[in-house]
């Protein structure tokens, strides 16, 4: 059976709401948020998440983003002011559950403190990963996480201390990622199965990597305006090409079968 799932978010981006939305007390207003999913028969509720939320004269509301499947599962990251955590809806009611928590938004009545926020959500063919954006912090700090829809089964990667910004590729069941070792650093490109410990530096890149693309066995990316190729070891990954002009790659986009 096919199906869609769609996230809905009522009163989001809006910090006035009617008057029967308000709850006795000050302060506060009903943000209602669903998860749906539709198929042939029409829509399902599966679940209701962050029903309620502190007043933010932002009119911040619940979100959800990153939608990936893997298998028969549907796998998104939802919060408050940012998704903070993982989900995971196998369809039906009772298997449309929170799988990991990232240190959920401090709410105030005039402020909001961030919390880890999730980004970047890949389907492999068994699991999920994904990057966490750490903070607050000076300067935010980023690690790469992988996922199978339980929480004993959802782990950080090793990844190198000071990470910035990385950016996710996959071929497969591996996951490759990139991105400047501190601020400043070199930018480097390794690669996990997605345990605890397996990752590995496999290559020092000429520069950051703005997008990546993977094509059967190989994940190609795109330095700037340079094009490079990698089966996930040091000698086959190679530069392709170097454009004419110094812009940089836009986008990577996979055309035939």
């Amino acid at each position: 059976m096919l199906a869609l799932v769609v996230a809905v978010c009522a009163g989001c981006g809006d910090s006035t709401l009617p008057e029967e939305d308000l709850e006795a007390g000050p302060g506060r207003t009903r943000r209602g948020a669903a998860l749906r999913a539709a198929d042939e028969e029409g829509p399902v509720r599966l679940t209701d998440f962050f029903d309620w939320q502190e007043w933010s004269p932002y009119g911040v509301g619940s979100q959800s983003l990153g939608f990936v499947r893997v298998g028969d599962r549907v796998f998104f990251a939802s919060g408050d002011n940012g998704a903070t955590a993982l989900w995971v809806v196998e369809g039906t009611a009772a298997r449309a559950h929170r799988v990991w928590d990232f240190s959920p938004p401090i709410g105030g009545n005039d402020f909001w403190v961030e919390g880890d926020e999730v980004a970047q959500l890949l389907g492999a063919e068994h699991q999920v990963y994904f990057v966490v954006r750490m903070g607050p912090t000076p300067f935010n700090a980023y690690e790469v996480w992988r996922s199978d829809g339980a929480s004993e089964g959802t782990w950080p990667l090793k990844t190198p201390a000071g990470l910035v910004e990385p950016v996710l590729g996959v071929v497969g069941d591996t996951v490759f990622f990139a991105g400047q070792e501190g601020r400043g650093g070199d930018t480097s490109l390794w690669t996990s199965q997605g345990g605890r410990t397996d990752s590995v530096r496999i290559k020092t890149l000429s520069r950051p990597v703005t997008e990546t693309r993977a094509l059967g066995s190989t994940l190609f990316l795109a330095l700037g305006g340079e094009l490079w190729k990698s089966d996930g070891t040091n000698v086959g990954t190679v530069r392709v090409a170097t454009l004419a002009s110094t812009d940089a790659l836009a986008s990577l986009t996979v055309a035939g079968d």
